[in-house]
């Protein structure tokens, strides 16, 4: 057992390696798109305006500590860009995560494990509500 475990780690230590190029080029790909959309509008145009663009993170798995903290470090990167929504099944609808004043909006979805069909419409509906950017989601350790 114990032997099937390392050679386990050692097969993710060796497709971690072997995907870092492609991490590379993905990076360099979105610097380069970001560069070429920034051209229309300049730093003194930006500053002018007055607006902010708001980037919405969408956080999964609220009960958890762990995306509590992810959620406080988005937030303190700039907190007035980042709003932050955090989401949870149904089951734990209290938690305390939600009543955090680093979190925007807190909102309950359907149990993935029971009804993934309508998990998958919720977070869909959720995206569209709230206008979300950007996705991450944050697992549990029964799920790993």
């Amino acid at each position: 057992v114990i032997l099937m475990d390392r050679i386990r780690c050692l097969v993710h230590i060796v497709l971690l390696l072997l995907l870092i190029p492609t991490s590379c080029l993905y990076a360099a790909f979105a610097y380069c798109k970001e560069a070429c959309a920034s051209k229309g509008t300049s730093k003194e145009e930006a500053k002018t305006s007055g607006k902010k663009e708001v980037i919405t993170v969408l956080v999964t798995g609220a009960k958890m500590s762990k995306s509590l903290h992810l959620a406080r470090c988005l937030k303190r990167a700039d907190p007035e860009r980042v709003k932050i929504v955090l989401i949870e099944i149904e089951k734990y609808w209290l938690s305390g995560s939600r009543f955090s004043n680093v979190v925007d909006f807190f909102e309950t979805v359907s149990n993935p494990r029971t009804d993934p069909e309508a998990y998958h419409r919720d977070l869909m509906a959720l995206a569209v509500k709230h206008d979300v950017d950007v996705f991450v989601p944050v697992s549990a350790p029964v799920s790993s």
